[in-house]
């Protein structure tokens, strides 16, 4: 069991994202299924990180460091086997074609990637001893209908930030530098807290 509280954090967004990423496919909403099962599978990476003796100052700050550490602690020590660790790589390029390209993704890819989700979730925190049970947020007395409304209410405020974020993008000032205006640089975009970036570095 976790002991630490960012760990303990990091599971109970590992377990929400796998259940959203449940209810979107219900949704017919594949490429959220996608990002959510990534997130689920990423989240549960950095608290094994964690209680693997990862010190939280000193946890990856990109996705590619990320997937590496998780290497590192879990695959060549033989903790967790090479193939399993690869989904992560095969889930972040799916969710990347499906938040930054305009390509859809196929609902048979989706289920695939939510079930190998659910698996490396499971494994992952069996192998490192990560639960949060003991703070998880009750929703049994929820209704599926109820859960599934609350899931879609949550996407779209998503989606909206997401719109809002790309205007604000677009009508970034320009720099006059003597040889005709340009965009203004700005740090890259932050990925799903904690200061991530999707930079490979």
């Amino acid at each position: 069991m976790t002991s630490n509280p960012f760990a303990d954090s990091l599971v109970r967004k590992s377990e929400r994202a796998l259940r959203i990423a449940r209810l979107s496919l219900q949704n017919g909403d594949p490429d959220s299924a996608v990002n959510r099962a990534y997130y689920a599978m990423f989240n549960a990476v950095r608290a094994a990180l964690l209680n693997s003796g990862v010190p939280e100052g000193e946890l990856p700050r990109t996705h590619r460091g990320i997937n590496d550490a998780f290497r590192q602690h879990a695959v060549l020590p033989g903790r967790i086997d090479s193939e399993l660790a690869s989904a992560l790589s095969r889930a972040e390029n799916l969710r990347l074609r499906a938040d930054y390209t305009a390509t859809e993704i196929e609902p048979e890819a989706a289920v695939l990637v939510v079930r190998e989700a659910e698996k490396f979730v499971h494994t992952v925190a069996r192998e490192f001893g990560l639960s949060a049970t003991e703070t998880r947020v009750e929703t049994s007395r929820l209704s599926p209908e109820e859960e599934r409304r609350q899931a879609r209410e949550n996407w779209l405020r998503f989606r909206q930030q997401e719109v809002e974020h790309a205007k604000d993008a677009a009508n970034e000032p320009t720099v006059d530098t003597g040889k005709g205006a340009r965009p203004s640089t700005s740090s890259p975009q932050l990925d799903e807290g904690y200061g991530l970036s999707d930079d490979q570095e």
